[in-house]
């Protein structure tokens, strides 16, 4: 899943000045603590912390059984939301985190040089609709309401997304947008529907300039 993952950003992200594959870092607060970051890519500014998550959801949670469904957002969705939140923190908490990918590679991200950061999940399986907007999870008791959430995107839909948007400047504007999307907007679908609205957006906007 991460090499597929990784794959996908690199087709879709060409001119990221940056891009590493499970790259490992610490956190001087917990010394002898290694963190590892599935895949950082940063252009211009903006960085980009991506985690993949291969967990099955199992027939339990599809059937909505409560204690399998808890356990299936928590691996799929809480957990890695809290893992890229941590990177972030430290960076913005250190000024800077130095990074190592599978390669023996190191890069030190300076927060001086990142206006923004873009968090994002990529599970394996889907988990019906559940996946589309986690602030319904919140809402209903599944997950707590003061986490640190950012969006989980399944890996068919991811490469979707590339597809239907067919271009860089897209694919950037909607992994910056589709956090906001979920946040704010209430709608009940999958992911082709957020996809969607920032597609008739952007062409509602250039026609108007």
């Amino acid at each position: 899943l991460e090499c597929s993952v990784s794959s996908i950003l690199e087709s879709e992200l060409p001119v990221a000045s940056v891009h590493l594959r499970g790259a490992k870092w610490r956190d001087p607060a917990k010394a002898g603590v290694v963190y590892e970051t599935d895949h950082i890519a940063l252009i211009g500014s903006i960085l980009y912390i991506v985690e993949a998550k291969a967990g099955k959801v199992v027939a339990a949670t599809l059937r909505g059984a409560s204690g399998s469904m808890r356990t299936t957002i928590e691996e799929l969705m809480v957990g890695p939301s809290r893992q890229s939140a941590r990177l972030e923190r430290v960076l913005r908490q250190n000024g800077t985190v130095e990074m190592q990918d599978g390669f023996g590679r190191t890069w030190m991200v300076d927060s001086a040089n990142v206006r923004d950061v873009v968090r994002l999940n990529v599970s394996l399986d889907m988990v019906g609709l559940l996946v589309s907007r986690w602030r319904d999870l919140a809402d209903g008791g599944l997950i707590d309401e003061t986490a640190d959430m950012c969006s989980t995107i399944p890996l068919m839909d991811l490469e979707i997304v590339g597809r239907v948007l067919n271009s860089q400047i897209g694919f950037m504007h909607y992994l910056r947008r589709r956090a906001s999307i979920e946040e704010t907007f209430t709608y009940i679908g999958d992911e082709l529907d957020p996809v969607s609205y920032t597609h008739l957006r952007a062409h509602e906007t250039e026609a108007d300039l």
